[in-house]
């Protein structure tokens, strides 16, 4: 994991605003907020994940992604031909990198 992504992950774990380079996070309505550059690609709250490439299906945009799912739902995030794919179990799910996916918190 990258540096950048673990310190995303523990000021989402500690519920506070955090920014480095082109990501941050912070809290807002509906839960704990993250951005990479102006994109919303992640809301975690306390009972989901909501996710979103934002249409940017990039090696960091995955790994922003991967983090946090793998950190609240235990589910991995990938990409294949443009498409994000999450992981759990033998459970596998396919959608646009312009889509919202929510998971379950565990």
């Amino acid at each position: 994991m990258r540096q950048i992504t673990s310190n995303m992950i523990a000021a989402l774990r500690d519920g506070r605003a955090w920014k480095e380079k082109a990501t941050s996070t912070h809290r807002g309505e509906r839960g704990m907020l993250v951005r990479l550059h102006a994109d919303l690609i992640a809301v975690v709250t306390a009972d989901t994940v909501e996710l979103c490439a934002a249409g940017w299906p990039t090696a960091t945009t995955c790994d922003r992604l991967d983090a946090i799912a793998r950190e609240f739902t235990g589910w991995t995030v990938g990409r294949y031909r443009g498409d994000i794919v999450c992981r759990k179990d033998t459970t596998k799910i396919t959608y646009p990198a312009d889509a919202w996916i929510t998971l379950p918190r565990e």
